[in-house]
């Protein structure tokens, strides 16, 4: 079956008012550059490279650079700044300063009036986004990393609702997963979890919302999916429809999950904790650079949990997360991440059908530890950045999830007299994949003092299910039997099962043929215009 979506348009205004001095000689367009806060990644090295690597970045023209930066090494800049403000880091320790003259210009000179001036410190964090939403500054962001085709840029510029849960909340609050994430943020319902997959049943507006987003890559469908705490570095959620951004799917609104990425300096962290009960974990994180250069960075999470819930659920968890990326030139950028999970937890609890409202006491476990699930997943990333000039961007990712699923389920049936009968389900082994990717190419000009950033782009994803031929079991219990007896039910004999291959039972597929235009009116106005092409295509 095949629907087509109309072609969404899009169109808004964001204004707002800059109270900062500003030279008025400046043509606007200058202005609103030198205003612009844009991601950065220049590692350290001779300052004559970097300020050339910086000037085709930002656009901009630097004065005096060839004969003042010779033989002089500049510390670099990583993570997201304007323009004066990269160019201050950059300079750091060079006894050099710029400044933009009245035509717009940024001229290279001596640092002119040092008495009395204490030299410009920076402190660098662990990971360039850590350097937003710390504890200190209320876990608030002024960026974000993307959304919809729209690469990073700023919160206040971005006309959606949109919530970040920033790393250092995750880590703070020593979350398990991301249920007890969701639960703190306003634009989400309290979710449910999972009773197989683990993954939070996160509600908005009335609406699903647990199809996620990986990096900017939309994925086709919830199951398979799961995510781990240890991979996150920072959840954005954008609340309202998002048809245009990200095709078909997400009417309540979208959830975009930001893996961790390689640290420009070295990280060193080693926890240990308590999830509840007797599970206790150990979780690893490291992170740098393999080079004096900077061009090869590495960050490295693992994660061992056993033990018991506080109900006697035993769980164990191993998780494995390897992210590298490489500066292959000066304008060409490419990453690639790797993630294993292994999750097992026992005793599940069971699912309660009851014949009229009766509270039931969830401090305790009531299903024998057969009751099983199992989730192993096997995840890549990879993502290509080109930016061969200042007027052109070419961007691109892929994504690959193998995940394979081996469930038992419990139903209890309320007889009325405080008993219950049982309903014993075996699922037998699944297998999930999950398959996305874009590519986008962005282009700046400018017509009549007015900037333009014009997008193009396509993005698919595809989900396919694939079930044994046996398929699954279901067997009605042996008796019916009180709540303090029901996690002594012997496992039945469920027969053969898990013999025969695994064949397609389920797939879903979206494409989206996307266009979009930034337009930078002036400092307080920009527009943001763009259709979407988008088809669904459902195998059942």
């Amino acid at each position: 079956m095949q629907l087509i979506f109309a072609g969404g348009l899009f169109i808004t205004a964001s204004g707002s008012t800059d109270i900062r001095a500003q030279t008025t000689a400046a043509p606007a367009t200058e202005q609103v550059q030198a205003a612009t806060m844009r991601r950065y990644n220049i590692p350290a090295g001779p300052l004559s490279a970097a300020l050339t690597q910086f000037s085709t970045e930002a656009g901009i023209f630097l004065v005096g650079a060839n004969d003042l930066a010779q033989g002089k090494n500049s510390p670099g800049v990583q993570g997201s700044f304007s323009i004066q403000g990269a160019l201050d880091i950059l300079l750091t320790g060079t006894g050099l300063e710029a400044k933009r003259n009245a035509q717009g210009q940024y001229v290279l000179q001596p640092v002119t009036n040092t008495v009395g001036t204490l030299p410009l410190m920076t402190v660098s964090t662990s990971a360039d986004s850590l350097k937003q939403g710390t504890a200190e500054e209320g876990y608030r962001v002024s960026n974000i990393s993307g959304v919809g085709l729209w690469d990073e840029r700023s919160l206040r510029d971005t006309p959606y609702s949109i919530s970040v849960v920033t790393s250092d909340l995750i880590e703070n609050v020593n979350a398990q997963n991301m249920g007890q994430i969701f639960k703190m943020n306003p634009l989400i319902q309290e979710p449910s979890t999972n009773v197989t997959t683990g993954v939070p049943n996160a509600t908005m507006r009335g609406f699903n919302a647990t199809t996620p987003i990986y990096d900017g890559i939309p994925l086709a469908y919830s199951n398979g999916s799961a995510i781990s705490v240890i991979e996150i570095d920072r959840v954005e959620i954008l609340s309202g429809t998002s048809g245009f951004l990200y095709g078909g799917g997400r009417v309540g609104g979208a959830i975009n999950y930001v893996t961790k990425s390689p640290t420009s300096v070295p990280l060193r962290r080693l926890t240990f904790g308590n999830y509840g009960g007797t599970q206790f974990y150990g979780h690893t994180d490291i992170g740098g650079k393999f080079d004096d250069h900077g061009r090869f960075g590495y960050r490295v999470n693992l994660l061992y949990q056993g033990g018991d819930t506080a109900i006697g659920e035993p769980v164990e968890q191993k998780i494995a997360n390897v992210a590298l990326d490489w500066r292959i030139t000066d304008t060409l950028y490419a990453d690639v991440k790797y993630t294993y999970n292994d999750h097992i937890k026992k005793a599940s609890q069971p699912l309660f059908f009851m014949t009229e409202r009766t509270t039931i006491d969830t401090s305790k476990r009531y299903s024998p530890k057969w009751n099983a699930n199992e989730v192993e997943s096997h995840k890549v990333y990879t993502s290509l950045r080109w930016d061969p000039s200042k007027y052109f961007t070419l961007r691109s990712a892929f994504f690959y999830q193998d995940t394979g699923l081996d469930s038992h389920q419990i139903t209890l049936m309320d007889q009325g007299n405080k008993t219950f009968s049982q309903g014993l389900l075996n699922l037998s082994k699944e297998k999930h994949n999950n398959y996305g990717g874009y590519i986008y190419s962005d282009t700046r000009f400018s017509i009549s003092n007015i900037d333009h950033k014009l997008t193009l782009g396509y993005s698919s994803n595809y989900y396919e299910q694939l079930v044994r031929n046996d398929g699954w079991a279901y067997l009605n219990g042996t008796s019916t039997l009180a709540l303090s007896q029901l996690k002594y039910i012997p496992e039945p004999d469920w027969g053969p099962m898990g013999n025969k291959s695994m064949n397609p039972s389920y797939a879903d597929q979206y494409n989206n043929i996307l266009m979009g235009d930034n337009i930078i009116i002036n400092d307080q106005w920009s527009v943001m215009f763009g259709l979407n092409y988008s088809t669904a295509i459902n195998k059942a």
